[in-house]
């Protein structure tokens, strides 16, 4: 019973902190869980079910006969009398000689009764099969398994609370195991009120005598304080600390709920628990204890906290911080020198690094410090408090916090983040304190922890950087330290690194969420300190270029990706660990880890950034901020994911630059050429397949479109984008001319001449562009305010220029004065082809009908095959019914040859983005056209009539038509006599 007891105190933990037994166990264990769990439960029945839990620990119990005893399986089909002299064997071998035939769910109920009746009149057994009863139901409604409120309210019957609450008030003394049984009776009372059940906790709350100084809960409470002060705890006995601990817990989640918080607020338990926080002298071991009472003090004064100024309890929770952080001091006392805090516009470009001490703050003690800065941070933003908190920052609270902030490696990525905003919330609580704490060298310590030191792989850390510095930047002192830091810089080497990148990608969502929020918080700070703006466009423009430049000419024996593997990803954070005396990536409870770390090999590939970016990224190396990590490559390779850092900067600089009050940033940001560096990320050779797949254009169009509704010069900067969207689709009408097609018209499609790498190259340029292009068009159909009235002026405008009809005439219709053949056309012609095609339904040649075989050299045999010297080993099509040797294939009769049917069965990949690319264009096209006409509100009743068209948008209909006309009245290009059509004329 020992063993069972420990397995199911595991199984308890595991349900408790994670949801592994629901999620992550497959059902079928999952059901033999719960079945085993249930019997073990439920066994009490039969002659036992009117006996209590409470008699059950007593020597002079009176229990009824136990054998012989009748099991019934729950079918009802079999039944068994055992006598005692049958279970006297082995517990599996009685098991198994009687429940052979037997359901699992009859063999686990046959199971746990004999294993408890055996021996069920001894003590110590009873004791023992009662502390699994207690244990098996916790673990139930923990792991929350069980389907429906039934069965949870079989388990707890009518007088079943009244039971568990009488174990509690058996003497400790009277057997070594009372102090687990009412260990296990509180968190199984625990475990009930997490059901969230107004009607039971009101039950237990009764039993209790919860809300009453003199109650059962309130007596009980002080009386394990009183031992646990003059530390008696685990004397022979007294009560143990673990359950000690479970009455805390107890305590605190009946404290969460709505009946328990204002009853136990009521029990005057608030001196009681102030007097643990306050007793300094706890062994290290039962630090959890005081943690406990802080946070169940912390939610009594959301209800009530005249008790708690009464007792001073504010000065008791900042002492017990500051004896906390100063014996921590013995282990670690390194502290962020000072000394350079001086009232200039220079600040030291020193890398402050910690000396290791190979340790780090005992799991206990960082739990009351985080438990501790907690509730003084919610203090600070409380009115109930104010008067408490305003000099709390006049003792020696602030050296305390500053220990902490200069610390991050020793007490953890956490305990630095709330000790930061805890300094944050008193700023903007105190605003006029803010010059008392630059005089105690707080702000000072901060930014060089942030600015001049490795960072901590933290999510929150990292997305509330902004947040801080615009707190610190509340007065002129403040936003003059500031500025000398170069902060933009910095913080963006923080979010363009490898280190962010494993930090923040632990969910899909996590990393987009996480640039969000710092672009968000970014835009706050610009909105209180305007003078910071240049300093931002400035960084952001060097960071353009340095992207631009990765892109263009990656470092040496780098490799430029999307974004990491998840192999590659975990192998950088396991350095990250092993690389420095930071403690590990911060990582989710039972959940694998998913994020890597980097080694600093290759000099070669750093030095390569280091000259990009100048000393600032020399810097950011040694703060663990490289932009790559090593590959599994055995020739060193590295990897850099670029994809990641575009999708990262673009999502910021969006949340900033898309804000009213960053409009005025959009002058600067045109005049020098951001705007052009921006879609220039569009088309890197390296990754422009890719981007194309992703979100990144989307956010570039946002950006666009905003630029263009704010600058002065729009007329300008719109004619300058239609230029490099004509560039971006050149490629595409270039290889498809009929000068081109003309020179390679051996065959019915236009795109095979180009080779795949041809094909990729020209769709995946134009692929990048006409996103943008389409959310610029969207906004025409919108009825906005009149900055966006501007911008369909311009647009309209930008569209009727010469380079506007000729982007036009690339995307929609054919002049025959110009060698130019529309995009649109080409697609949909070469779509056509391949739903004829159809690569997708392919099989191999050795599943292939002999007479498709056949039906292949037949169509090789037509006018427009190619030359023999095309392999002819290809892969056959099931598209029609099987062909015969009289008859040729569909795409076959179509002119299709069977080199161009054997490539795109070759490159499906690459007909699919023509498929895609087809699709693209289409729907652009349609909504250029729309937007000229469409209303902005849809019902029956508009009227149309009413509407009014701008003159662009009238001028820009008369094109659409004419192209529409000119497609009409199309005929073919007039050839020589004898001559061979081309594939191009069939566009039609």
């Amino acid at each position: 019973m020992d063993l069972v007891s420990e397995v199911l105190r595991l199984l308890q933990t595991i349900s408790k902190r994670s949801k592994f037994l629901t999620q992550r166990l497959c059902p079928e264990d999952q059901a033999s869980l719960v079945m085993s769990l249930t019997a073990m439960a439920q066994c009490w029945g039969g002659k036992l079910r009117n006996l209590k839990m409470e008699d059950c620990v007593r020597t002079d119990v009176k229990l009824p006969p136990l054998f012989p005893f009748t099991f019934t399986d729950s079918k009802a089909k079999n039944s068994i009398v055992f006598e005692r002299h049958m279970v006297n064997q082995p517990l599996l071998k009685v098991v198994d000689e009687f429940a052979t035939g037997m359901t699992p769910e009859d063999r686990y109920s046959l199971l746990a009764r004999i294993r408890m009746l055996r021996n069920f009149q001894v003590r110590e057994h009873r004791m023992q099969c009662l502390i699994v009863r207690l244990l098996s139901i916790s673990t139930l409604i923990y792991c929350k398994c069980q389907p429906d409120e039934v069965q949870i309210s079989a388990l707890l019957y009518s007088g079943f609370i009244e039971e568990a609450v009488a174990l509690l008030k058996v003497d400790l003394n009277s057997h070594e195991l009372m102090d687990p049984i009412q260990t296990e009776a509180l968190r199984m009372l625990c475990s009930v009120v997490s059901l969230e059940k107004v009607s039971r906790t009101s039950q237990i709350l009764d039993v209790l005598s919860a809300g009453s100084y003199h109650g059962f809960l309130a007596i009980f409470t002080r009386n394990i304080v009183e031992d646990m002060k003059r530390n008696l705890l685990n004397t022979p006995g007294k009560p143990s600390v673990a359950l000690s601990t479970a009455l805390l817990s107890f305590i605190y989640h009946l404290s969460n709920t709505d009946p328990g918080g204002e009853t136990l607020a009521a029990c005057g338990l608030t001196q009681t628990l102030l007097s643990v926080i306050s007793h300094h002298t706890l062994p290290l071991d039962q630090a959890t204890l005081a943690t406990r009472c802080t946070r169940i003090t912390d939610n009594f004064t959301t209800i009530d906290v005249t008790g708690f100024n009464n007792c001073k309890g504010m000065d008791i929770c900042i002492d017990r911080l500051i004896y906390e952080v100063d014996e921590c001091r013995k282990e670690q006392p390194f502290v962020i020198d000072t000394s350079g805090d001086v009232d200039d516009d220079t600040v030291g470009s020193v890398f402050v690094r910690a000396p290791p001490v190979g340790k780090t703050c005992h799991p206990q003690r960082s739990g009351l410090i985080k438990a501790l800065i907690t509730f003084i941070k919610r203090a600070i933003q409380d009115s109930q408090f104010q008067d408490s908190v305003r000099h709390i920052m006049e003792g020696q609270l602030p050296d305390a916090l500053m220990h902490i902030i200069s610390n991050s490696e020793y007490y953890s990525a956490s305990l630095y983040h709330h000790a930061t905003q805890l300094v944050v919330n008193f700023i903007y609580q105190e605003p006029s304190q803010l010059t008392t704490l630059q005089n105690r060298h707080v702000p000072y310590v901060i930014l060089q922890s942030m600015l001049r030191k490795e960072l901590p792989n933290s999510r929150d850390v990292i997305s509330h950087m902004g947040n801080v510095f615009t707190a610190l930047c509340l007065n002129e002192k403040g936003l003059k330290q500031f500025k000398a830091y170069a902060p933009f810089d910095h913080l963006f080497n923080i979010v363009l690194s490898i280190k962010f990148i494993v930090t923040m990608k632990k969910k899909r969502s996590e990393m987009n969420d996480a640039a969000q929020g710092i672009g968000s918080s970014l835009d706050d700070l610009l909105r209180h300190q305007p003078t910071l703006k240049p300093l931002m466009l400035d960084s952001v423009l060097g960071m353009l270029d340095r992207l631009v430049e990765l892109g263009n000419n990656p470092p040496p024996n780098t490799k430029i990706v999307m974004a990491l593997s998840r192999s590659a990803s975990k192998a950088a954070s396991q350095s990250f660990g092993s690389g420095s005396n930071t403690p590990n990536v911060e990582q989710l409870p039972m959940s694998p880890p998913e994020i890597e770390e980097m080694s600093d090999d290759d000099e070669e590939a750093e030095m390569s950034m280091d000259e990009l970016s100048g000393v600032g990224q020399c810097v950011a190396d040694k703060m663990g901020l490289e932009m790559d990590c090593p590959s599994d490559a055995k020739d060193g390779t590295r990897l850099l994911p670029l994809g990641d850092y575009l999708l990262i900067f673009t999502k910021i600089f969006e949340a900033i630059i898309t804000q009213v009050a960053a409009a005025d940033l959009v002058e600067g940001f045109v005049e020098k050429n951001g705007v052009e560096k921006i879609l220039s990320l569009c088309n890197l050779p390296s990754l422009a397949a890719d981007l194309a797949a992703s979100t990144f254009s989307a956010s570039v169009g946002c950006i666009v479109k905003f630029v263009l509704q704010h600058v002065k010069s729009g007329d300008k900067l719109m004619l300058a984008i239609m230029e490099v969207f004509l560039q971006s689709i050149g490629p595409l009408v270039a290889r498809t001319s009929r000068e081109f097609t003309d020179s390679n018209s051996g065959g019915a499609s236009l795109l095979v001449p180009l080779g795949d790498e041809g094909i990729v190259a020209a769709i995946t340029s134009m692929s990048n562009a006409v996103p943008i292009l389409s959310m610029l068009t969207k906004n025409n159909a919108l009825s906005v305010p009149p900055t966006q009235g501007e911008l369909r002026n311009r647009v309209w405008d930008a569209w009727l220029t010469d380079t506007g009809k000729r982007l036009h005439i690339g995307f929609r219709k054919s002049v025959d004065d110009q060698q130019v053949v529309q995009v649109a056309r080409v697609l949909a012609w070469e779509t056509a082809l391949l739903k004829m095609i159809e690569p997708t339904k392919a099989v191999a040649t050795t599943q292939t009908d002999p007479s498709e075989i056949e039906a292949l050299s037949v169509g090789g045999g037509s006018p427009l095959t190619s030359s023999s010297s095309e392999p002819n080993n290809v892969m056959s099509v099931a598209v029609d019914p099987p062909a015969t040797a009289a008859r040729q294939p569909a795409w076959a009769l179509a002119g299709i040859t069977q080199a161009e049917n054997a490539f795109w069965h070759r490159h499906k990949n690459v007909a699919d983005m023509v498929i895609k690319a087809n699709k693209t264009v289409s729907e652009f096209l349609s909504q250029l056209s729309r937007s000229c006409f469409v209303p902005t509100r849809r019902n029956r009743r508009y009227d149309f009539s009413a509407s009014t068209m701008s003159k662009s948008a009238q001028q820009m209909a008369d094109e659409i038509f004419a192209g529409f006309f000119r497609d009409l009245k199309w005929s073919c290009h007039k050839l020589p006599e004898g001559s061979t059509i081309p594939p191009m004329e069939y566009v039609n």
